[in-house]
C-alpha cells in the first residue's frame, strides 16, 4: 500500500509538469524565439528523478521568462561556450595517464632524492641513540660481509687463472729438467769430509774414474757446498714449511728479509745459496700468490704433495720458477742456480716427487755424512753443536757417531 501511494503521487506530479509545459508552449506560440544562452548540457543518466526535477525547473523558468518579455524585442544574449564534460573528462583522463607513464626528468629525480634525504635526516634526528648504533652496526656488518665475498671471488678467479697457467707450463718444464738428467753431468766430491773437493764431471763414470763420489745429478751450483748440502739433508722434513714462513716476510720486508730468514736457524743456508732460494720465493710469490691464498682459505697450505692433477703452491713453483726465473724470462731458474736440490740428491722430502725425477746414481749415504737429524726444527737446535764439532775436527757423522 505505501508503494502504491508513492506511485500515484509520482504520476500526478508528472501530469502537472506536462500541463505546465503545454501552457508554456501556448504562451510563446507565434512569437520569435529569444536567443537563450547555451547552457552546458549535463547528462546524469544514473539518477532519473534528479533529471526530471531539473527539466521541470527549466520549463517553469521558460514560462516566466516568456510572460515578462511579451511585446519587447528580444535581446541578443552573450553566447557561453558549451562544455562537454563527458568528452573533456575523457581527454583529461588520457592526458593524466600519459603524464603517469612519461619518464621523470633528471631534475625531478634529483629533487626527489633531496627530499628523501631531508626526510631521512629528520627521521634520524628523532631516533634514539640505541637505534642509531644498531643501524650503524648493521651497515658495518653488511659492508664487511660484502667485502669478504668480493675478496673470496677475486682469490678464486686469480687462483683458477694461475692453475691454468701451471697446467700449461708444468709438463714442458719437467721434461726439460728431468728427461735424461741421470745420464748427464754430475756433481761429485773426493770424500774428505768438510775439506772435500766438490766439482762437476761430465758423467758418473768420469767422476768415479777420478776417485770421486757422486753427490747429485747435473752440475754443481750455489748450494753444492758442504754446509749447504748438509742443510738440504737435515731440513728435508720441514724445509718446505720453514721456507714458506720466510716467504711471508717478503710482504713487508722484501727480498732482504727473506734472505736473512733463510740464513737463520733452523735453516742456515749460506749466502749465495740463500739468495737462490730468495729468488725462487719471490718468483713463486709473483706467479702463485693466489693459489697460496686460496690454500689459506681452505686450510690446505701444508699440503705439499705433488700428484697428478693436484695444484698446490709447490707444483705452481715448479712450473713457473724452477726452469726459468719466470716463464719466458730467459733468466737462470732455481734448479740451475742452486745445483743441489733434493730430487737431484735422491732425497725423499716432505714434498713427495715422482720416482722418475729422483737421481738414482748418487754414490753417497747422507745419513753417514750428516746423521739422521732432523724430524722437526727443535732437533736442529739440539744437533747443530755436534756438526760444529765435527767440522772443527774435519770429520763426518759416521766417524764419531
Amino acid at each position: 500500500a505505501p508503494l502504491a501511494s508513492i506511485d500515484e503521487e509520482g504520476a500526478e506530479e508528472s501530469a502537472s509538469n506536462d500541463g505546465d509545459d503545454e501552457a508554456a508552449d501556448s504562451n510563446n506560440e507565434g512569437e520569435p524565439e529569444a536567443a537563450l544562452p547555451s547552457v552546458p548540457s549535463v547528462r546524469f543518466a544514473e539518477d532519473a528523478n534528479e533529471a526530471a526535477d531539473s527539466n521541470n525547473e527549466d520549463s517553469n523558468a521558460a514560462v516566466e521568462f516568456g510572460e515578462s518579455n511579451k511585446g519587447e524585442p528580444e535581446a541578443a544574449l552573450p553566447s557561453v561556450p558549451s562544455v562537454r564534460f563527458t568528452e573533456d573528462d575523457t581527454d583529461e583522463d588520457k592526458l593524466a595517464n600519459e603524464d603517469e607513464t612519461e619518464e621523470p626528468t633528471y631534475r625531478a629525480l634529483c629533487c626527489a632524492r633531496m627530499r628523501c634525504r631531508r626526510e631521512i635526516k629528520e627521521w634520524e634526528g628523532e631516533r634514539s641513540r640505541t637505534n642509531k648504533c644498531l643501524s650503524c652496526l648493521n651497515v658495518t656488518l653488511w659492508v664487511l660481509i660484502s667485502l669478504g665475498f668480493i675478496f673470496f671471488v677475486i682469490i678464486n678467479i686469480g687462483a683458477q687463472q694461475q692453475a691454468n697457467s701451471t697446467f700449461t707450463l708444468l709438463g714442458p718444464a719437467q721434461i726439460k729438467l728431468y728427461s735424461g738428467f741421470r745420464d748427464g753431468a754430475v756433481c761429485a766430491f773426493d770424500d774428505r769430509g768438510p775439506a772435500s773437493n766438490i766439482t762437476t764431471f761430465a758423467n758418473r763414470e768420469a767422476a768415479n774414474a777420478a776417485g770421486f763420489k757422486v753427490l747429485h745429478c747435473q752440475p754443481c751450483g750455489e748450494c753444492s757446498s758442504w754446509e749447504n748440502l748438509r742443510i738440504e739433508w737435515v731440513t728435508r722434513n720441514y724445509l718446505a714449511a720453514e721456507s714458506a714462513r720466510c716467504a711471508k716476510k717478503s710482504l713487508f720486508g722484501g727480498g732482504g728479509a727473506v734472505t736473512s730468514c733463510l740464513e737463520q736457524p733452523p735453516i742456515e743456508f749460506q749466502d749465495k745459496c740463500a739468495k737462490c732460494w730468495t729468488r725462487d720465493i719471490l718468483c713463486t710469490k709473483k706467479y702463485c700468490a693466489f693459489i697460496f691464498l686460496q690454500s689459506q682459505l681452505i686450510n690446505t697450505v701444508g699440503n705439499f704433495n705433488v700428484k697428478e692433477g693436484t695444484i698446490t703452491s709447490a707444483v705452481c713453483e715448479e712450473a713457473h720458477c724452477e726452469l726459468e726465473d719466470g716463464p719466458g724470462s730467459g733468466k737462470m731458474g732455481f734448479v740451475e742456480c742452486s745445483g743441489a736440490t733434493r730430487r737431484r740428491m735422491n732425497i725423499v722430502s716432505s714434498i713427495e716427487r715422482p720416482k722418475w725425477q729422483q737421481c738414482l746414481t748418487v754414490d753417497v749415504n747422507y745419513t753417514e755424512l750428516f746423521g739422521e737429524c732432523c724430524e722437526r726444527p727443535r732437533d736442529f737446535y739440539e744437533t747443530a753443536p755436534k756438526w760444529q764439532e765435527l767440522d772443527n775436527m774435519g770429520l763426518v757423522w759416521r766417524d764419531v757417531y
